[in-house]
């Protein structure tokens, strides 16, 4: 939902304050905001049907506190988004919204006050915005038919199927697997968020139908990538319910031979919720396919019974981060701490460690400054249906000009307000890079609509430019295409301007552009 069609209701004790952040928001855009001074009339205005998208509240009100308000809120059943506003630490503002995700609130994230404009913009439309409105959107979904005939009769039909996410070493994006997660797609094109399926399939009884239904069609795809030369492995997500059952090996063993997929390719993916209820069981099963080169996953570590014995006690090889931490990094000390500890854990173990639910590019720095391996989540892709996944792969260009395999030109996006200043640009490096595709903005905002409609693989960045500056727009650029390699190219000659874009990532180069410059700015879009 863009800006202009939301409805955004503050809620806090202190007038002054309503009238800023409400003054920021339609400078925003947004097409109306309310306010309230209390938990109390919030309440009353959501119960009195005001057709509300967003809510932001401040948690340190008198006569009804935070928490209280939230617990009240959820009570109503709505299924508005939910952000937090206050100047208490980050400690407590993590706390809060993890209490209010635990009541089914959509809970966004938090802002801290004096709250910026820009914070506003970045929660309300940038990543986690876009989330959480496909969370949000998931419950408008029509009633459905989950019986167990029907649920069935989906699962045979082939109306579940694997849409795949690709993982990619955080180090160069290379791919180096995918996760196989299940969707349901109707006849006619309608589609079935899991989190409305997959409670019911267990609670029926048919995790093993639908773990060997979404198995088959993996195995399947595999066969086919693997004649067209594409080698990677493709994890698929295991029900504790399969795992009690002590013939799976052999059933695995005969489906992956049935395809010519070895074993190894192949990563099990554990959220063992349920494996205390019988844990001899699930301990011979799981060790059994490990023994046969199965690779074991355990996933969601660090939540509901992912422990320490767990990890000790089952031949895991892959321990996957879950993303209620990879998307709280760098913002929240205790999430940094956890995650940076469970990295140096899997790894001295000799684990694969996987980072799941990278949004941000922010996001995927910190992981690899703490040694993350390999990452999965929005910044790279979303997940995508079997032929989806085949042509974006096929596009898929790690900020290498030689890429076998790759199906598109390589691509530089050159940015300048100068157009006599963009044609030297070009001139200089289209003679060293040969067969190179050249797009061209004047300004930021142009630059963004480019990156948005295009793979952009290498992009020199002017720094000083109308509206968004080279800074500015090589963070938000990153975000757009982040195997992207980047070069700000200026007449800036600050320490301050050259330290920040080197450290995002980026090589800074003085203008004006020289013959040595050209070679060093070829040298960094085509190295590795």
């Amino acid at each position: 939902m863009p800006l202009h069609d939301e409805v955004i209701l503050l809620v806090d004790d202190d007038p002054l304050e309503l009238e800023i952040i409400a003054d920021d928001l339609v400078n925003l855009g947004v097409r109306r905001v309310l306010t309230a001074m209390s938990g109390v009339d919030a309440l009353e205005l959501i119960k009195r049907g005001e057709p509300i998208t967003t809510l932001m509240t401040d948690v340190c009100m008198p006569n009804m506190d935070g928490p209280q308000f939230l617990r009240q809120l959820a009570e109503t059943g709505c299924a508005i988004r939910v952000v937090l506003v206050s100047g208490v630490s980050k400690d407590i503002l993590y706390s809060i919204s993890t209490l209010g995700r635990s009541h089914g609130l959509n809970v966004m994230g938090f802002i801290h006050k004096p709250v910026q404009p820009e914070a506003l913009r970045a929660l309300l439309v940038g990543p986690e915005g876009a989330a959480a409105r496909s969370h949000q959107g998931a419950a408008c979904e029509p009633e459905l038919d989950l019986s167990v005939p029907r649920l069935l009769q989906a699962i045979e039909r082939r109306e579940i199927h694997p849409w795949y996410q690709p993982k990619v070493d955080s180090a160069q994006l290379r791919v180096v697997g995918v996760e196989a997660l299940a969707r349901w797609r109707f006849p006619d094109g309608g589609l079935v968020s899991p989190g409305r399926f997959i409670p019911v399939v267990e609670a029926a009884g048919l995790s093993d139908a639908l773990f060997f239904g979404m198995l088959e069609q993996v195995l399947a795809d595999m066969q086919r990538w693997h004649a067209a030369g594409r080698i990677f492995k493709a994890s698929v997500n295991l029900s504790m319910d399969c795992a009690f059952q002590l013939d799976l090996p052999e059933k695995l063993q005969e489906l992956l031979k049935k395809y010519a997929v070895p074993t190894k390719q192949i990563v099990i993916e554990v959220t063992e919720s349920r494996l205390m209820a019988d844990k001899a069981t699930a301990m011979e099963t799981l060790t059994r396919l490990s023994l046969m080169g199965f690779i074991l996953s355990i996933d969601d570590f660090g939540t509901g019974y992912s422990s320490l014995s767990q990890v000790a006690a089952l031949p895991f090889g892959e321990l996957k981060l879950d993303l209620s931490f990879v998307q709280q990094a760098g913002r929240d000390i205790k999430a940094d701490a956890i995650l940076q500890s469970t990295v140096t854990l899997g790894r001295s173990l000799g684990m694969e460690v996987v980072a799941e639910g990278v949004e941000t590019f922010e996001q995927l720095d910190i992981l690899r400054n703490f040694g993350a391996p390999v990452v999965q989540g929005f910044l790279i892709a979303r997940p995508m249906p079997a032929n989806q996944f085949e042509g974006w792969l096929a596009n898929w260009r790690p900020g290498l000009k030689h890429q076998p395999g790759c199906a598109r030109q390589f691509t530089l996006l050159v940015v300048d307000d100068d157009r006599a200043m963009r044609a030297v640009i070009e001139a200089e490096l289209v003679d060293r890079m040969p067969g190179v595709r050249v797009l061209s903005a004047a300004n930021g905002e142009e630059a963004l609509t480019i990156a948005a409609k295009n793979i952009v693989d290498a992009a020199t960045l002017d720094f000083n430019m109308p509206g968004i500056d080279g800074l500015q727009l090589l963070r938000r650029l990153r975000n757009a295409c982040p195997a992207a390699h980047y070069v700000l190219l200026t007449s800036d000659l600050s320490e301050s301007t050259a330290h920040e874009a080197t450290h995002l990532g980026a090589l800074y180069c003085p203008k004006p552009l020289t013959s040595p410059q050209a070679d060093r700015i070829v040298r960094h879009f085509l190295e590795p």
